[in-house]
């Protein structure tokens, strides 16, 4: 009988656009950024989601515990205000926060998903929610 050991798996490389949509579906559904490298060389993509996988952690969490609800369509919503009109204003916040508000969340997790969704890059936030938001 052979037995084959392969040791301690390195970290997954993070350097291309490629490898950038990989990492945000791998954080946002729990994984850990400690399980990638951002490398030298990393093309722009790569460095904007390294320097936003908190933000993408933090929605996953949020997304994950609250399932297909609200949240999803909040984030939805939000992703189709900022891909028509690029900005985001209070009143855009306030109008699906009452559209999250009738169907069942209460003010807390609607402000904490806000915030995640503000601090995500549009093409990041709608990779990490057709993740999660299928």
């Amino acid at each position: 009988m052979a037995v084959l050991f392969l040791g301690c798996a390195s970290a997954m490389e993070l350097r291309t656009s490629g490898q950038s949509t990989n990492f945000i579906v791998s954080i946002a559904r729990g994984g850990s950024s400690d399980d990638w490298h951002l490398t030298d060389g990393a093309d722009s993509d790569a460095i904007r989601v390294w320097a936003e996988r908190a933000a993408i952690g933090d929605l996953g969490i949020r997304l994950r515990r609250e399932g297909r609800t609200w949240a999803c369509e909040l984030v939805e919503n939000s992703i189709r205000l900022r891909n028509s009109f690029g900005l985001f204003t209070k009143g855009d916040r306030e109008s699906l926060a009452n559209t999250a508000k009738i169907l069942g969340a209460e003010p807390g997790p609607i402000e904490a998903l806000s915030s995640d969704v503000l601090r995500l890059s549009i093409s990041d936030l709608t990779t990490a929610s057709a993740t999660l938001c299928p």
